[in-house]
């Protein structure tokens, strides 16, 4: 069996040009259905990577778990600015030695970004994040005003 030395895999290049325009376009609808922004445009034209996310609505939150494995807290970052919640920071790549011989490179590295779009029902002043076992977990509480409540009939 040949092994074949592996470069660091990137965004551009990892799709043929037809297959990456059909993916783009279905993250832009999956996006837009969802009312999430794009990631940062740096990520977008491959000059970076977005983490996996997963968010889910709960009574009285919404909460976002984003994938960061080998990345320390320290180094990320999250931002809110007019309903648009920011997350960004960097994996760095640990440079092999001279003597190793690498054969399989699959991790994204560099600079991330990934922003979603809140809804207008969030308290921004009360979220909370925190980081566990490579997990970002940012809490975003609704309103009081907003969250249901039953009503007496008279």
């Amino acid at each position: 069996m040949n092994l074949i030395q592996c470069q660091p895999r990137v965004m551009r290049g990892v799709f043929p040009n037809e297959t990456r325009a059909l993916v783009s376009e279905w993250d832009r609808m999956l996006e837009e259905f969802f009312n999430l922004s794009p990631a940062r445009r740096d990520a977008q034209e491959g000059q970076g990577w977005a983490p996996r996310v997963d968010i889910r609505e709960e009574k009285d939150r919404y909460v976002a778990d984003f994938e960061l494995p080998g990345i320390e807290k320290n180094e990320v970052q999250v931002t809110m600015e007019s309903h648009v919640l920011t997350v960004t920071g960097e994996r760095k790549r640990e440079e092999p030695r001279e003597d190793d011989k690498v054969y399989r490179c699959e991790r994204f590295y560099g600079k991330f970004a990934r922003s979603l779009r809140l809804p207008d029902d969030v308290d921004a002043e009360k979220i909370e994040a925190g980081f566990k076992n490579g997990v970002l977990r940012i809490a975003v509480p609704k309103k009081e005003e907003t969250k249901a409540r039953a009503i007496e009939i008279k």
